[in-house]
């Protein structure tokens, strides 16, 4: 693959994604009152609107088994978090961990 000089869309484009990365790690745009979600959404619809890319590319980009894994996970996690198992793992663990600090004290205290 060929890799030409820069043109003012691929430059748009840099800088629509860098936008767009900036406003993830910063987790928030305050002034737009949007999350992650949001940003990447905005920074598509950017893309799109601007020019950098086609309507027809960025359905053709869409990944249909990813949405599909992403949608099953959020289900499965609305799931246990609605049934109350985060809380008991959490329980468990942290008798778990008192148990072993218990015994790591009686351990050294043998010493």
């Amino acid at each position: 693959m060929s890799v030409g000089p820069m043109n003012s869309n691929s430059i748009g484009a840099l800088a629509i994604l860098a936008l767009t990365y900036a406003g993830i790690a910063l987790c928030r745009v305050s002034a737009l009152r949007l999350d992650r979600a949001g940003i990447a959404f905005l920074g598509g619809a950017a893309m799109i609107a601007l020019g950098p890319l086609s309507l027809d590319d960025a359905f053709r980009a869409i990944d249909f088994n990813t949405i599909a894994l992403l949608l099953g996970m959020l289900i499965v996690v609305a799931h246990l978090k609605v049934s109350g198992a985060f809380h008991r793992w959490a329980d468990l663990l942290r008798r778990l961990q008192s148990h072993i600090h218990q015994w790591r004290q009686e351990l050294t205290a043998r010493d």
